[in-house]
């Protein structure tokens, strides 16, 4: 199964250069940012109005393929708000991993993977501790945010 996952992963990564005419280029929150940015500084999102509210972890956009900074989860309730804008066969795998974690050689399915433009949320299940997240894109602009109840 997971030599089934390695082989999807690779494919839609194959795809995504082929139809950027073989260029890849990526991005990291070290550059000057004037296009993309990521944040990991918590930012209150309350909801309900009962105290408890979704606290944004982490927050990062670009037009490329991007890993984030590290941020931490508590274990609490989560999800993943994105947005993908594009016309031409915009293509986005979003990956929430454990700091560790390596696409190339642990392979992996990707938390969300949009067939088309647009925005949702996915509701996401995972353990306390540290993590990043991996954009893999083509032909489109995107957001991605990680909120947790807290």
């Amino acid at each position: 199964m997971k030599r089934v996952f390695i082989l999807l992963t690779i494919l839609i990564l194959a795809v995504a250069v082929a139809a950027c005419g073989g260029e890849t280029t990526t991005t990291t929150p070290a550059d000057d940012g004037a296009a993309d940015s990521a944040t990991t500084e918590p930012a209150s999102d309350d909801s309900g109005g009962d105290g408890e509210g979704w606290v944004e972890v982490m927050s990062m956009n670009g037009s490329t393929s991007k890993q984030s900074p590290s941020f931490t989860l508590e274990g609490g309730e989560q999800k993943l708000e994105y947005t993908m804008e594009g016309e031409t066969m915009p293509v986005m795998a979003v990956y929430v991993e454990q700091v560790g974690w390596d696409l190339k050689k642990d392979g992996g399915f990707p938390a969300v993977w949009p067939s088309d433009a647009g925005s949702d949320t996915s509701m996401m299940d995972k353990d306390a501790g540290e993590y990043f997240v991996q954009v893999e894109s083509a032909n489109c602009d995107w957001t991605v945010k990680i909120l947790e109840k807290r």
